[in-house]
C-alpha cells in the first residue's frame, strides 16, 4: 500500500512539474498531453490541470502561438486589405482591430473608436479615436493613422476588398482625436461598414507596411 501511495505521489508530483513547464512554454501542449497519458491520465484531465498551471503563472510577455486551421490558402496574406479567407480573418484579428465591430445581438460597439456620431443628413461623420490606445509596437494611435487606413482602402489603385464599401466617401479628414468622413450621399449604416474586417487600424493606416501585424 506505502508503494502504491509512493508511486501515486511521484506521478503527481511529475504531472505538476510538466503542467508547469507546459504553461511557461518549456514544453508544447502536444509534449505534456503525450506524457500525461503515458501516464494514465486521460486528456480532459490533463488539459484541466494545464489550464490551471496557465491560470497560476499568469500572463507571459512574449513566445509563439501555433494555430492548426482550415481553409487557408498559399496566397494569403497578414495584409488586412487583402483578406479573403476565415483564417486570414481570424489571425489578423488576433492582432489587429477597426474603429467598431459587430456585438453579438447586431448592434456596434467602439473598438480603436470610441464613439461616432452623424450629421443630420448622414453624409458627414464623426469617429472620435479611443484616448491612450496604442499599437502593439509602442506607438500611439491617432486619428491620422485612421484617416490613412481609410484613404488606402478606398484609393483609385486600392486591391482592398473594402473597395467597394467605400466608393461613396468624398472625402477624409481629421480634427484632434477626430477623424471626420464626408460621403457624397447620405448614409445611416456607415458605422456597420466600418467594421469590416479589411479595415483594420495599422501604423499611418499600413501604407508602409501593410503585412507588419502591427496592431491594437
Amino acid at each position: 500500500k506505502q508503494k502504491i501511495q509512493h508511486g501515486s505521489f511521484q506521478m503527481n508530483e511529475e504531472l505538476k512539474f510538466l503542467s508547469r513547464q507546459a504553461a511557461l512554454g518549456t514544453i508544447t501542449r502536444r509534449k505534456f498531453l503525450g506524457r500525461a497519458g503515458a501516464l494514465g491520465v486521460s486528456a480532459a484531465a490533463a488539459n484541466t490541470m494545464l489550464a490551471s498551471a496557465v491560470h497560476a503563472a499568469g500572463p507571459q510577455k512574449g513566445g509563439t502561438l501555433r494555430m492548426g486551421l482550415q481553409g487557408g490558402s498559399t496566397t494569403d496574406s497578414l495584409d488586412p486589405a487583402l483578406a479573403t479567407n476565415t483564417v486570414a480573418v481570424n489571425l489578423i484579428r488576433m492582432w489587429g482591430e477597426p474603429l467598431v465591430e459587430l456585438t453579438d445581438d447586431g448592434g456596434l460597439q467602439g473598438k480603436v473608436a470610441e464613439s461616432f456620431e452623424a450629421s443630420a443628413d448622414a453624409k458627414t461623420w464623426t469617429f472620435t479615436i479611443r484616448q491612450g490606445i496604442t499599437f502593439s509596437n509602442g506607438q500611439e494611435v491617432t486619428a491620422a493613422d485612421a484617416a490613412a487606413m481609410l484613404d488606402r482602402h478606398s484609393g483609385e489603385e486600392s486591391k482592398s476588398g473594402a473597395l467597394g464599401l467605400l466608393r461613396d466617401i468624398k472625402n477624409v479628414s481629421t480634427n484632434g482625436r477626430d477623424v471626420i468622413i464626408e460621403l457624397n450621399n447620405g448614409n445611416a449604416d456607415l458605422p456597420y461598414l466600418m467594421s469590416d474586417y479589411h479595415l483594420i487600424v495599422q501604423p499611418n493606416g499600413g501604407k508602409d507596411a501593410p503585412d507588419a501585424a502591427i496592431g491594437t
